[in-house]
């Protein structure tokens, strides 16, 4: 695990978006459309579209930027100067020609985009700028281009220019509830809303003034980070790490209009987006998308492969992009009842019986993933920070925190939340391998006594006991109250 896992990449939600016959109807369901294997199994982290048809534009792999034709089928991929994970994708123009990436090495580059030229799509840098720090979202709004930086600033730029126009903190307008704070997640404007629509991980938006200064609005949005904002007129969606989407009249924008919960999602709802039938479509972390109606009315649910991180319309359909392959574009629509295959449906594999080592290994396994994406949603400014403090790479994962773990300071709540994280995974290796060869001794001082209840309750309990003595420690929200441990002494 790696801290892809807590950044959401940010993409604009204000491209063009073509607008479809009226022919089609609400009583539709979505189905597979097409699916895109792209080349070299290349990993879509965002998507964009273009006034170009049938383009799209993506973040892909650590630090490039895909060209993507979904009706040739063709992929391009083209390098970027970053020198570490690029987390947002603007444009600066309405043609789309110049684009600007920003990253985690605190870089802004733009980039000059030719759609088609005699060898194809073409990327070129024309301005390499170093930002103050981590860029954490971008949005380009008349004529102004606005960073949002780890720190808790925001910093204007011309967007013709590159030059600085502006820097307010915003950090006195969004209470980030905990010890540390990350700066926004997500900004936004509409024309309904004067000022900035700027939200944090502790799920708060604030809709700022950033010439005056001042916050006009601050309302807790949704209970854990806001991941995808996306507006459509006046009305708003927000999906956050609570499982739930939030609908918003811009007009007055007070309190949710609707609170969308009748989906099957218990975990992060990655993206919200609006098809061109002002439908709200949302994708689940690591489940299916489901389709609401402007009203919340559920239309329909699909599974395309397991957790949705992307979803952005493309005309009359969707471009859907899995967590689990993300290599690969499903091109989802509307269809009649009947027609085709519902997007979720997939055939069917014998099953074979397993034994119960397996069936261990795969508890295990399942409560790993529920442990770590609990303590990400609750705690994900700990770790965003303790990332940003010791200078680790997007890209590190057990190996990198293990080789730095003895910088960690444990006396910082940034220290003693990734060593809470490197605890669990470690727990957790330990366990497989426990499992796999029980014969094999994998004891270690680091990890306390391992016959502690089931392989599971072992682990839960050491975890959730780390978990409750450093909120305690720091007076954070503990979230879900957890249960108490197995009785080891030191509580890493």
């Amino acid at each position: 695990m790696n801290i892809y896992s807590v950044l959401k990449v940010q993409v604009s939600c204000s491209a063009p978006r073509r607008i479809v016959s009226q022919a089609i109807r609400r009583n539709l369901h979505y189905q597979s459309l097409d699916r895109l294997e792209l080349v070299s199994e290349t990993a879509i982290h965002a998507l964009m579209p273009t006034p170009h048809r049938s383009i799209v534009l993506g973040l892909a792999d650590l630090s490039s930027i895909a060209t993507i034709d979904v009706d040739s089928r063709r992929t391009f991929t083209h390098p970027t100067p970053h020198e570490d994970m690029t987390v947002a994708l603007e444009p600066l123009t309405s043609d789309m020609t110049r684009l600007v990436t920003g990253g985690v090495d605190g870089r802004l580059i733009v980039h000059r985009w030719e759609p088609s030229t005699s060898t194809g799509p073409s990327l070129e840098t024309i301005t390499d700028l170093k930002a103050n720090d981590w860029i954490r979202c971008l949005h380009g709004s008349q004529g102004i281009l606005h960073a949002g930086l780890i720190d808790g600033t925001i910093v204007s730029y011309d967007a013709e220019s590159m030059k600085q126009t502006g820097i307010i903190d915003v950090n006195q307008f969004l209470p980030h509830g905990g010890a540390v704070a990350t700066g926004p997640s997500v900004i936004r404007t509409a024309a309904d809303m004067k000022g900035l629509i700027v939200s944090n991980r502790a799920g708060h938006i604030a809709v700022i003034d950033a010439r005056a200064r001042r916050a006009s609005k601050t309302v807790r949005a949704h209970q854990y980070s806001i991941n995808s904002i996306a507006i459509d007129g006046h009305i708003m969606a927000t999906a956050g790490r609570d499982s739930t989407v939030r609908l918003w009249d811009l007009r007055s924008f007070h309190a949710p209009t609707a609170v969308l919960t009748d989906h099957t999602c218990t975990t992060s709802l990655l993206d919200v987006a609006f098809d061109a039938q002002h439908n709200i479509i949302t994708g689940c972390e690591r489940q299916n998308y489901v389709v609401y109606s402007p009203s919340g009315k559920v239309l329909d649910s699909g599974n395309h492969g397991g957790g949705t991180q992307v979803i952005v319309p493309l005309g009359p359909r969707l471009a859907v992009v899995s967590r689990n392959t993300p290599s690969v574009v499903d091109l989802i629509g509307p269809g009649s009842v009947g027609s085709g295959s519902p997007s979720g449906e997939r055939s069917g594999r014998p099953c074979s019986p397993r034994g119960d080592r397996r069936h261990q290994t795969d508890a295990v396994s399942v409560a790993y993933r529920q442990l770590s994406t609990q303590y990400l949603a609750v705690h994900s400014d700990v770790i965003l920070s303790g990332f940003h403090r010791y200078k680790l790479k997007a890209t590190s994962g057990y190996r990198d925190l293990l080789e730095r773990a003895g910088d960690f300071d444990a006396s910082t709540v940034e220290g003693a939340g990734l060593l809470t994280l490197l605890r669990l995974q470690q727990d957790f290796l330990y366990r497989m391998r426990a499992t796999t060869a029980p014969s094999t001794p994998v004891g270690s001082p680091a990890l306390g006594r391992p016959g502690v209840g089931s392989g599971v309750g072992w682990m839960e309990a050491r975890h959730r006991r780390r978990v409750r003595d450093m909120c305690s420690r720091w007076g954070l929200a503990s979230g879900p109250e957890p249960v108490d441990g197995g009785g080891e002494d030191d509580w890493w």
